[in-house]
């Protein structure tokens, strides 16, 4: 461990250049977990030491102890789960069997579970790569294997006891609501999956109407066939196809044509075509316009919530991804093509490759 290299890395992202609040030392814990190979409860132990706490104070000690025993109680540990991390209305199923698994553990392991519980704002919200290991990931296993969360996954009751947010994973079902987890005024949809391929949920109605008609009217014009999944690569060879001038020649043809002919047919292709590109003279291709939609439909998908969460079970590993961050990723290239993160529009859900995002989600073995 190169501690002068994790000590400037540190400083140089303090907004005063030196520790001057809690915040601080979870930047230390941040730069620790991504300069070096330890885990998240070395990490911990770690920053306790820099800021002083590695021996509790008597006055602590009493405080643990005192809150240790009120989860004595079956009842008090639900009522406490239920009024801390879950919003009002929000079924979690299981506590009493989370309750047993944790009274189960040796003292020093049930501790440590209990501190992460008792004591919220564990971890902060930040773009990057975030192994659940140590009492973390003893939390995570025993959250898996006893919750359920309707029309949610377990793991969310996991990420607002580590991150200090509430569970609406049924009320937000209800809603139409993309947010799983509440983290004070941040929003965060929570993904847990074996894959790296991710469903970030379906499109809105006046994305999925965009999207649909523009496939069908791309199939008209190049005679090219899309498959049910509409696949990236098969959209961008569709796009290929019309990037050329003397088809967006006949395009332009046939939208003044509308005007002109009495021939319906070509009246209502006229029509679609100059309803897709909203507007001939501000859009110089139909490749613009159909970028511009497919933007806008993803800016109004990625900012239904403030950050976007990746669990992949294999490794237990989670890759966090403000809203922001991802569409940079998620929006169409420079040449007006859609981004190779994007995997496909199948059933009308926006499915997204975990190795193209900003913090490159893989799958390699579990340490």
């Amino acid at each position: 461990m190169n501690i002068d290299s994790i000590l400037t890395e540190w400083r140089y992202r303090l907004p005063a250049g030196y520790p001057k609040t809690i915040d601080d030392f979870r930047v230390l814990q941040d730069v620790i977990l991504e300069m070096t190979d330890v885990d998240l409860t070395e990490a911990e132990r770690i920053v306790r030491r820099a800021m002083g706490l590695d021996e509790a104070p008597e006055d602590e000690e009493q405080s643990v102890t005192a809150s240790t025993e009120s989860f004595l109680d079956a009842r008090k540990f639900e009522q406490f789960i239920m009024n801390t991390y879950s919003v009002p209305g929000q079924q979690i199923i299981g506590l009493r069997g989370m309750y047993d698994a944790i009274q189960q553990l040796p003292d020093d392991e049930k501790n440590a579970v209990l501190d992460i519980i008792r004591k919220p704002a564990n971890l902060t919200l930040r773009t990057g790569v975030i192994p659940i290991r140590g009492s973390f990931e003893t939390l995570y296993d025993i959250i898996r294997d006893t919750i359920k969360i309707p029309n949610g996954d377990e793991s969310e009751l996991w990420f607002a006891i580590s991150y200090d947010g509430r569970v609406k994973g049924a009320v937000a079902g209800e809603t139409g609501i993309e947010a799983d987890i509440e983290i004070g005024d941040q929003t965060v949809s929570l993904k847990n999956y074996n894959k790296t391929t991710f469903d970030f949920g379906s499109l809105d109605a006046e994305s999925t109407e965009q999207l649909n008609s523009f496939i069908e009217l791309a199939k008209m014009l190049t005679g090219q066939d899309i498959s049910k999944s509409k696949g990236r690569e098969q959209i961008n060879n569709i796009l290929n196809m019309i990037d050329d001038p003397a088809v967006e020649r006949e395009i332009q043809e046939l939208i003044d044509m509308r005007t002109t002919t009495h021939i319906r047919m070509i009246q209502r292709i006229g029509d679609r075509l100059n309803d897709l590109l909203n507007s001939a003279e501000d859009i110089d291709s139909i490749i613009q316009s159909f970028c511009k939609n497919i933007d806008t439909l993803l800016v109004r998908k990625i900012n239904s919530v403030s950050w976007w969460g990746m669990i992949i079970k294999p490794n237990k590993t989670l890759f966090l991804e403000s809203s922001s961050d991802l569409y940079q990723v998620l929006k169409c290239t420079d040449d007006y093509r859609l981004s190779p993160a994007i995997a496909n529009f199948h059933q009308n859900h926006l499915f997204v490759l975990g190795s193209q995002m900003s913090t490159q989600v893989t799958t390699k073995p579990q340490d």
